[in-house]
């Protein structure tokens, strides 16, 4: 085997071809990498709301009233919900 001439890994690496094959894997995971982000962004505005939906009781709630704050403090959760509705639409 003669071990003068240039190794195989090199001579690839050195072509046009996977220079330009290469550089197109990298931009398409930048890109994908990208869009997934805003995905999980949007998704994690949900979070949000979905926990508010879990905990929130309107039964119980509603065998609570007495005071005219709680009146308020469950009008502010509802302009909460249409706030997150309007963000994530």
């Amino acid at each position: 085997m003669n071990e003068s001439g240039p190794k195989f890994k090199t001579i690839v690496e050195q072509s046009e071809s996977y220079m330009s094959t290469k550089s197109k894997i990298q931009t398409t995971i930048s890109q994908n990498f990208e869009e997934l982000q805003q995905v999980v962004n949007n998704y994690e505005k949900c979070r949000k709301v979905n926990e508010f939906v879990k905990t929130f009781d309107f039964e119980e709630w509603k065998l609570g009233i007495d005071e005219t704050n709680e009146i308020a403090e469950f009008k502010e959760k509802l302009h909460q919900l249409h706030t997150w509705s309007t963000q994530i639409n």
